[in-house]
């Protein structure tokens, strides 16, 4: 089996799983990884056994690298994006696709212009739990969807990392909004959000502690998505959920006990269990890369759940509901 020579461009939390996933990974072969913060890079690069490089050009300029994933601050995703892809990379750049719609169009307009793939890392889609949920929809098990309540609650611990740099609607909303596309196959029409604010901002963290979003879906179904970070300091795990309701059964996830629950109407409730999707994900991007097909989630869709989350946010701001398409 021939191996693709990859590269991580920032290491922080989730930089440092991308290259740990890399060096598992049998069909890759991680080159070296890339940060800001020397420190970060040095440990990352003794941690999993590959070299540490002193900037992004001279990590892409190694003649072995094919491809990179781009794990920096959300804010700071395009600069890195767009030089990997000028370079002939392909790329695996984190969720979200960026931080406003402006620099999410300059990477989807060079994704398109690019001899090398840009996939957009919406690790949630290669979950076994939500692909089973995908999977009976797609066989019509669940009938039309009625209803999706989504569940995204971490606790204040994440924002000692964050330090407020970044809203709950597009780091932990986002996740959410774009499964609910995902797995629907519908676009969101309006979204209506509510948010407190209060504890963290006492803290020093200007984010929200909470955000309910409620979502009426172009085919009539109505979404509910909380976000939020509020949990005590002592809860060891977020609280993540997902209910379904269809009109021919209905199918709930609780990652909270790593489970699967599905009821089909006048059938049994099962119950399963799974494992961690970042190797499901890596694995999908560099099968992309070997076998030549198209990205799994496209820039362009990255764009469009991006797009999801900045309406919900300025719901709140103005308090009224907002049609994503608004959003410039």
């Amino acid at each position: 089996m021939s191996k693709v020579g990859v590269g991580v461009i920032g290491v922080g939390y989730m930089g440092a799983i991308h290259a740990r996933a890399y060096a598992a990974e049998p069909r890759a072969r991680l080159i070296g990884v890339f940060d800001m913060n020397a420190d970060s890079a040095q440990s990352v690069a003794s941690e999993v056994g590959t070299d540490m490089f002193n900037s992004i050009n001279d990590l892409l300029s190694h003649p072995e690298v094919e491809a990179v994933s781009v794990c920096t601050p959300d804010a700071n995703h395009v600069e890195p994006t767009l030089i990997a892809l000028d370079a002939g990379k392909h790329v695996l750049l984190e969720k979200p696709i960026a931080t406003t719609i402006r620099d999410a169009d300059r990477i989807v307009t060079a994704a398109k212009n690019a001899p090398g793939q840009l996939m957009v890392a919406h690790i949630v889609r290669f979950d076994p739990r939500y692909v089973r949920v995908k999977q009976l929809l797609d066989d019509g098990k669940l009938g039309d969807p009625i209803s999706l309540h989504a569940r995204r609650i971490t606790s204040r611990a994440s924002q000692e990392n964050l330090r407020g740099r970044v809203s709950a609607q597009l780091f932990l909303g986002i996740h959410d909004y774009d499964t609910i596309r995902w797995l629907t196959g519908q676009e969101f029409l309006r979204v209506h959000t509510e948010t407190r604010s209060g504890m963290l901002v006492a803290k020093g963290y200007h984010v929200e502690d909470v955000a309910f979003t409620v979502a009426r879906l172009e085919k009539g179904t109505i979404a509910c998505v909380e976000s939020g970070w509020s949990l005590p300091l002592e809860i060891p795990s977020a609280d993540i959920k997902l209910e379904i309701i269809g009109t021919g059964g209905t199918a709930r996830i609780d990652l909270s006990d790593q489970g699967l629950g599905v009821c089909v109407n006048e059938g049994r409730y099962e119950k399963s269990s799974f494992g961690h999707a970042i190797g499901e994900e890596i694995t999908d991007f560099l099968q992309g890369i070997t076998t030549g097909r198209q990205p799994s989630i496209s820039a362009t869709e990255g764009r469009e759940s991006l797009q999801v989350a900045l309406a919900a946010i300025r719901s709140s701001e103005l308090g009224t509901p907002i049609r994503p398409t608004t959003i410039r």
